[in-house]
């Protein structure tokens, strides 16, 4: 099952029952350079590497509850297995305003009210998105900027846990470059000056690379709607699964697992 765009006069949608996982098609999406890192980890820990790649947006509620629900996931596999983790841009609505928009008012805009969100902040209580203060939609194309350079620095899962945190937790407003620079002090900076890094923002220096990224996942995995994850060995080899919507904790163990038992005997 493969989620779809969201209709502009409906609500996004609860996320798909638990579905078992399909080989994915395509790999050339997928990060190469971090499968490399992967291996040699492997050979550095003892332990099986796992790659999962994920594409998500900044602003989507459900790629936050996804994320909680990934985590705890990672919490009960730890120890089993090295599973590196691969961001890559996603963008639901290109029409955000951007300056982001307040959130009644973008609601009202897409679908007429909020009342949706009932069901969405019952659902994600449990796994820790509370969605305590959410203010804003941001328009999230600079926030996936600076993702992509925290993730250069190997701080990848760090700034999406404090970016979609910031979002649904703090009231705050990712489309504003002030607001993601407080991000990457709360960082250690990303090996970059704040002057350098405000322009870098300012004048969207990544955005291209972003948009790529984006349009690649739309056309070429055929991604229609986020979070969605496909997971497979860290070299590269065998079988890649995925998954699509903010599944259940069990379903992201279940499907590590299949990956490790699909592993030929004798390898690490």
């Amino acid at each position: 099952m493969i989620s779809r765009p969201w209709p502009k006069s409906s609500p996004p949608p609860m996320p798909p029952p638990p579905m078992v996982a399909r080989r994915s098609t395509l790999s050339c999406r997928l990060g190469g350079s971090a499968a490399t890192k992967a291996a040699t980890c492997m050979a550095a820990v003892g332990k099986p590497v796992v790659q999962v790649d994920i594409w998500s947006d900044l602003s989507c509620p459900w790629c936050w509850v996804g994320k909680k629900r990934f985590d705890k996931a990672l919490q009960q596999l730890e120890g089993r297995a090295d599973i590196q983790v691969v961001y890559h841009p996603f963008i639901i609505d290109h029409g955000t305003a951007p300056g982001g928009e307040e959130y009644l008012a973008y609601n009202v805009r897409r679908w007429g009210g909020d009342g949706w969100c009932h069901d969405l902040r019952r659902s994600g209580r449990p796994d820790g998105a509370t969605f305590s203060d959410w203010k804003w939609w941001p328009a999230s194309a600079k926030g996936h900027q600076l993702l992509l350079l925290a993730q250069e620095q190997g701080l990848g899962r760090q700034c999406k846990e404090l970016l979609l945190h910031k979002t649904y937790e703090e009231g705050a407003n990712l489309s504003e470059v002030d607001t993601l620079l407080q991000c990457a002090r709360e960082l250690g900076g990303l090996g970059m000056e704040e002057a350098e890094l405000r322009r870098y923002l300012e004048e969207d220096r990544g955005r291209q690379a972003v948009l790529a990224e984006d349009a690649a996942a739309k056309r070429e995995l055929k991604i229609g709607g986020v979070p969605y994850y496909i997971v497979g060995s860290g070299d590269g080899e065998g079988k890649r699964y995925a998954l699509s919507g903010a599944q259940p904790v069990a379903s992201f163990v279940k499907v590590v697992e299949r990956v490790l038992a699909e592993r030929p005997q004798g390898s690490q």
